[in-house]
């Protein structure tokens, strides 16, 4: 089941490829509609991917309305809401997806959470941040 949901929660993350080719506007109403198709729609066509059988919607928005608040606060600068898009889609997913595998080395101030998978929410955040930031802008990245 956690599979299944970071594997939608890291395909969402593709979107970001649009920003190259969508104005500002049109990227926040992309997210405006992410926000209403999750919460109403993704629910029933992959329940499957829904955290508990209780129906608690709050993640599934909020990812979405994220995404619309960097749109808000960076309307002319896209590299730097592909590259946190990139951390919440693609960081998140992988540090789910690897730190479910392997002996469990939890951390000290959580044991919920894993070593290896806050080793790969930075290694594989960075990688997508980088990558999506140039692949949006490639001047952007250059210019550092």
């Amino acid at each position: 089941m956690e599979w299944r949901r970071q594997g939608v929660h890291m395909l969402a993350g593709f979107l970001i490829i649009l920003l190259r080719y969508l104005p500002y506007w049109g990227v926040l109403c992309m997210a405006l509609f992410g926000m209403l198709f999750n919460l109403f729609f993704l629910p029933r066509f992959l329940p499957s991917v829904m955290r508990n059988v209780t129906g608690d919607r709050r993640g599934v928005v909020f990812y979405p309305v994220s995404v619309a608040t960097l749109v808000v606060l960076f309307p002319n600068r896209m590299p730097i809401v592909a590259g946190a898009w990139a951390i919440l889609g693609f960081g998140d997913g992988m540090a789910t997806m690897i730190g479910h595998l392997g002996p469990h080395v939890p951390l000290r101030w959580n044991s919920r959470k894993t070593v290896q998978g806050t080793v790969a929410c930075f290694v594989c955040g960075a990688v997508a941040c980088i990558g999506f930031m140039r692949l949006v802008d490639p001047v952007f990245v250059a210019d550092w």
